[in-house]
C-alpha cells in the first residue's frame, strides 16, 4: 500500500516548548518560534522551487496549531489553498503520556537517558504514552485511506 504520486512530509516549526526542551505531545499545543517560523518559510520556499507553484496537491495536516501554522506557510509559498487543507488525528505527533509539558532535564533526573544517542529517538516508552508500533498502526491506517 502506498500513496499515488510525490508525497512530501514535513515536520512542524519549532514551538516554544521545543525551545525550552519541554515534552509537547498530541494533546499541549504551542505555538511557533520566530525560528519556527523561519524554518517554515524556508520549507515552503524549497518546495515552490521544486515543484514550482499552483501544482495540483492534496495537503493533509494534524490538527494540531503548529502544525497548521507550519503548513499556511508552506501553502502560501506553493501559492495553495490553505482552507483545502486535510485534517487528520492519526497524523498527530507522539502521545507522550505522563511526560507532557515536563522538561527533558526533569524526566531524565527521574528516568536516566531517554534518548537513543545514535538515532536521537525515544529508547524508553512514554508511561501512558505511544510506542512506534502505535503510530506506525495508525499512520498505515491512515496511508490506506488516504490512498
Amino acid at each position: 500500500m502506498h500513496l499515488p504520486g510525490r508525497t512530501f512530509i514535513a515536520r512542524h516549526g519549532e514551538t516554544v516548548f521545543n525551545a525550552a526542551r519541554r515534552m509537547q505531545g498530541d494533546a499541549l499545543d504551542t505555538p511557533l518560534t520566530i525560528r519556527g517560523f523561519a524554518q517554515a518559510q524556508t520549507m515552503g520556499a524549497e518546495l515552490a522551487t521544486f515543484i514550482g507553484t499552483r501544482q495540483a496537491l492534496k495537503l493533509w495536516s494534524s490538527p494540531s496549531g503548529r502544525a497548521l501554522q507550519t503548513l499556511a506557510i508552506i501553502a502560501e509559498h506553493a501559492d495553495q489553498d490553505w482552507h483545502a487543507v486535510q485534517q487528520d488525528k492519526r497524523l498527530y505527533e507522539m502521545n507522550v503520556g505522563a511526560w507532557e509539558g515536563r522538561s527533558y532535564a526533569e524526566i531524565m533526573a527521574e528516568q536516566g537517558d531517554i534518548l537513543n544517542p545514535v538515532m536521537g529517538l525515544f529508547s524508553v516508552r512514554p508511561p501512558g504514552g505511544e510506542w512506534y508500533d502505535d503510530i506506525a498502526a495508525r499512520l498505515t491506517d491512515w496511508i490506506a485511506e488516504a490512498a
